[in-house]
């Protein structure tokens, strides 16, 4: 095996090793939160074409699709999720690299505290109205 293959010849520090890790770990998040958002912008491009033929024909529009309701459970399991992975990320980098570039593995943190957020405000809302 030529030399240039063998890991021990790499010069890849701690650091570099790190940062290359967190930022292919962001990477997943965004690419599926751009596919979901494509697929939600085809189906309504393609309920607007069916609208759209419907009225050429003179016939009757289809109903609106109902969505359904966010389940809270499942907003109180996301924020929970965020707010420790984003902890968990920010010590486990704190300990490896500089204070500044640990700050970036709060984002996950931001992201379930929103959740949270939301999830309070959604219960006040659901027990305000009964």
């Amino acid at each position: 095996m030529p030399r240039f293959y063998r890991a021990s010849n790499l010069d890849i520090t701690g650091r570099t090793q790190a940062a290359s890790t967190t930022i292919a770990m962001s990477m997943s998040p965004r690419g599926s939160a751009a596919a979901a958002m494509t697929d939600s912008l085809q189906g309504a491009e393609l309920r607007h074409r069916e609208r759209l033929a419907a009225l050429e024909k003179g016939t009757e529009l289809p109903p609106d699709p109902v969505e359904s309701p966010r389940d809270p459970a499942t907003t109180l399991r996301r924020g929970l999720i965020g707010v420790f992975v984003g902890i968990a990320l920010y010590v486990a980098l704190a300990a490896v690299v500089d204070g500044e570039i640990a700050l970036f593995a709060l984002i996950p943190a931001a992201y379930g505290f929103a959740n949270l957020v939301s999830y309070l405000i959604d219960r006040k809302k659901v027990t305000g109205q009964q």
